[in-house]
């Protein structure tokens, strides 16, 4: 009878374990954070003291539960004066889930003015030209490689977006500094930065590891993701691991100051890909008020 019972103690603490292992990666994978930044900005026009931009980065075609209710609803309490969209709204692996981004975004578009630049799933999905189509049509702003001003009241901002350089290589060719990626990222800098050197510019560009190349120029602030918080977090060592970035990427997910001028800001992202879950890395929306 001893016996039986130890066994049915063995698999019961062997349940539990399952049952608490899969609640903890369900709950890092969906416990949405809002992580909150001011960023001030020396000739910053009165009318856009306080005005608030929400990042989005890395939705990977996921879908918070309910048609992402909970999503919606952490952006309605934010209330951003726009959103930006930095890159891997789509998961190139997962194109049969397109339509629950498509979804997301038909339901915040009527309600907050939408910024979309690419990411490297989205050059890399086949189905580029598509994505784009169906995001200008839905009334999102698509930046890949151009910009647009921002008007409140009458004073205006402007606000740039690089495609992904993925664009430029091929899948496999990981090292895209050796391709013509790296040059057309500088090429497409050069002017964006003169065309912004007269007011208030922000960039959103998808990746972070570029930091040495944004360093060359002059923008106020700089969105970024790709990282996805490097995925495993660990205690007083940070991610674990990020795309471009490899092992112990220093620019994971946060607030990093480039020089006096230009701040880069790095979302952890809301989805996954390859790797499907995150530990102590929970997913995050990003709201940044400028001041």
């Amino acid at each position: 009878m001893n016996r039986v019972k130890k066994k049915v103690l063995w698999l019961l603490t062997l349940v539990a374990l399952f049952l608490s292992s899969t609640y903890y990666l369900w709950y890092e994978n969906n416990a949405i954070e809002v992580t909150q930044y001011e960023k001030i900005i020396d000739n910053l026009p009165s009318t856009f003291k306080g005005f608030k931009i929400l990042q989005i980065a890395d939705l990977q075609s996921k879908k918070y539960r309910n048609n992402n209710e909970e999503l919606i609803q952490l952006i309605d309490k934010s209330q951003p004066d726009m959103i930006v969209i930095t890159g891997d709204l789509f998961d190139r692996r997962r194109m049969e889930e397109a339509q629950n981004s498509i979804d997301f975004i038909a339901q915040i578009n009527s309600k907050y003015p939408v910024f979309y630049v690419s990411g490297n799933h989205e050059c890399w999905s086949g189905q580029y030209t598509n994505i784009i189509s169906a995001l200008i049509e839905m009334d999102v702003v698509v930046l890949d490689n151009t910009y647009t001003i921002i008007n409140n009241g009458n004073e205006i901002i402007k606000l740039f977006g690089l495609i992904d350089p993925a664009h430029y290589y091929p899948e496999k060719g990981k090292e895209y500094e050796k391709f013509t990626g790296i040059i057309e990222v500088n090429k497409q800098l050069d002017w964006m930065s003169k065309e912004g050197s007269d007011v208030p510019a922000i960039l959103l560009s998808h990746r972070p590891e570029l930091v040495e190349v944004y360093r060359l120029y002059d923008f106020d602030l700089i969105l970024s993701g790709h990282a996805h918080g490097g995925q495993v977090q660990l205690p007083k060592v940070g991610g674990l691991w990020a795309p471009g970035q490899g092992f112990l990427p220093e620019f994971e997910g946060g607030y990093y100051d480039l020089n006096d001028k230009t701040t880069l800001i790095v979302s952890r992202g809301l989805g996954n890909s390859s790797f499907p879950f995150r530990i102590n890395n929970h997913p995050e929306l990003v709201e940044i008020t400028l001041n």
